[in-house]
């Protein structure tokens, strides 16, 4: 099919392999459908890199100067770092650095621990009673580091459960999690020196810890500000290496449109961009640290979400891009992969819309005509104008992808696929947006809910639903969800609030560039009584500094 050259193809889906699992057949003898991420494999763009440009000029250093949350000795004043081998970096609640010189270092609830656990390191009482008088002990050997588990309750290692009196070997950005899976603590350092090479205009504000992801344009780590300690996703883009057409992956114009795309918005439900470092050789883009991952992973592991839980994840989606679409900003790539989940807590479930590289702002005079998006959520318009020199879309082609989206939450499996036995290919499914309700599937699911996809799922824009029409449904208007998205929405305003808070403490430069970034702007709005505006947000525009470097 030559509509679908270069742009992913149907290449390594985990819903598919699912849904083979499931063996379901609908009516007329179509069967299930499959879905295909978009995610190709590429090679690490910074090793690609080194060997076409020079080092860079200075390294990430072994080791950061210490907080002072964690208290020393006089006799270690002088030089904190001396004898230091390694280090435990926080990956939750006020869990401080700590440094470890010594061959064994026992974290847990008893005073005699080298750490004494604390309620507030944990988050909350539930979780800090869950931990033993002694959890755990990392231990130096000639062999290496490992961690020895001596917890009731349970320590992970990289999600791997140690195991009481038994010990795991811990390597340079190893995650530990205590009392369970997901409860991330600390992420261990090693202080021996890395072979990851970065430039000091990165680390003099950043520490650089493990790589969470690659994609068509570069990989993602963790990160580690300094001195706070406040932890970021940092996207790294190898100049030399990245494409110039979408066929060969994604172009470094694409890069620059997502900074600034970022840089021009603010919803508690769109990933915020932190700040932006531009050298010779590569392009850091530092984000907000979305630590629940994707929720294409979460619709893979729950096979599919109840309907009360796919209207609060989908009611948060639509409230981010009605907000885009009132910016005149189309997505244009919308996806469960590119939804992520705020935290790893479920009875939290904050969505952010990421992975802004294919948007583009439409004002008036402009139309969209690049043939652009991922096959299983191309709206027909987009489909039917590859090639075509004279045709257009508009904002809308967002909420046909928006149909799909809410398809696969409701069913776990995608609404148009190769996969289906209805006797056409995938481009016709689309084209004529020819779907199925399979009872075994949707027998369960309420009608306004199948109405809104039926209103979304329109080959026509002109008779599809808007962003903002989608807000109005009846489906969505649940004042129990309404609230409940408000509240979480409202933690996401408040934490940015806080952070801009605490990075005006840091220093007065600091202090003088936030004096001007609180900007008040408001949404679309909604009809609702009983529960506050989520769609009045505010807009918190970067500090100068950060965005001027891209050019």
């Amino acid at each position: 099919m030559e509509w679908l050259e270069g742009m992913g193809g149907n290449k390594g889906s985990k819903l598919v392999q699912k849904v083979e699992k499931m063996n379901l057949n609908g009516g007329g003898g179509d069967q299930t459908d499959g879905c295909f991420p978009s995610k190709p494999a590429v090679p690490d763009p910074r090793m690609e890199c080194s060997q076409q440009e020079t080092a860079f000029p200075s390294s990430q250093p072994a080791t950061q100067p210490l907080d002072g949350s964690f208290e020393m000795d006089d006799s270690q004043s002088q030089n904190p770092m001396e004898g230091v081998w390694g280090q435990l970096y926080p990956h939750c609640g006020t869990f401080p650095r700590l440094p470890l010189r010594t061959d064994a270092f026992r974290l847990g609830r008893a005073k005699s621990c080298d750490y004494v656990i604390r309620q507030s390191d944990m988050g909350s009482e539930k979780w800090w009673t869950a931990i033993s008088k002694c959890q755990c002990e990392i231990v130096k050997e000639k062999a290496g580091v490992f961690l020895r588990d001596k917890s009731s309750n349970g320590t992970w290692v990289n999600g791997n459960k140690v195991g009481k009196d038994k010990m795991w070997p811990l390597e340079h950005n190893s995650e530990i999690s205590f009392a369970g899976a997901n409860k991330k603590v600390y992420v261990f350092m090693s202080s021996e020196p890395s072979s990851d090479v970065f430039p000091s205009e990165l680390t003099s504000k950043y520490t650089v810890s493990k790589v969470l992801g690659k994609g068509a344009c570069g990989e993602v780590r963790l990160g580690f500000r300094i001195p706070d300690l406040h932890r970021v996703a940092i996207k790294i883009i190898c100049k030399k290496t990245t494409a110039t057409t979408f066929n060969g992956g994604i172009s470094s114009t694409s890069v620059l449109n997502e900074v600034r795309i970022l840089q021009s918005v603010s919803h508690p439900c769109i990933i915020n961009l932190e700040d932006v470092i531009d050298t010779p050789n590569f392009l850091f883009i530092v984000l907000e640290l979305a630590e629940g991952g994707e929720l294409f992973d979460k619709i893979i592991e729950k096979t599919k979400l109840n309907e009360n839980e796919a209207k609060l994840h989908f009611f948060q989606i639509a409230s981010a891009i009605s907000y885009l679409h009132s910016k005149k900003i189309c997505h244009r790539d919308l996806k469960p992969e590119n939804v992520l989940l705020c935290s790893s807590d479920e009875t939290q479930p904050i969505v952010k819309i990421t992975d802004m590289g294919l948007s583009k702002l439409v004002h008036l005079e402009t139309k969209l005509k690049t043939f652009c998006g991922t096959p299983q959520y191309i709206a027909p318009e987009v489909v039917s104008s590859a090639g075509l020199p004279d045709s257009t879309y508009n904002l809308k082609v967002d909420c046909w992808s928006l149909g799909v989206i809410l398809y696969i939450l409701l069913s776990g499996t995608p609404p148009f696929s190769e996969e289906r036995t209805c006797g056409l290919n995938l481009r016709a499914q689309i084209l004529q947006a020819n779907f199925q309700f399979y009872p075994s599937l949707f027998d369960t699911i309420s009608a306004p809910a199948k109405d809104l996809i039926r209103g979304l799922l329109k080959t026509s824009p002109e008779e599809r639903l808007s962003a903002e029409d989608i807000l109005k449904h009846p489906w969505l208007q649940d004042p129990a969800m309404i609230r409940r998205a408000d509240c979480l929405m409202e933690t996401q305003r408040r934490s940015r609030k806080r952070l801009l808070g605490e990075e005006e403490a840091v220093g007065g430069e600091k202090r003088q560039r936030l004096e001007e970034v609180v900007v008040s702007r408001s949404s679309d709005t909604r009809p609702t009584s009983d529960a506050p505006d989520c769609s009045s947000v505010s807009v918190f525009k970067l500090p100068a500094s950060g965005v001027q470097a891209v050019k």
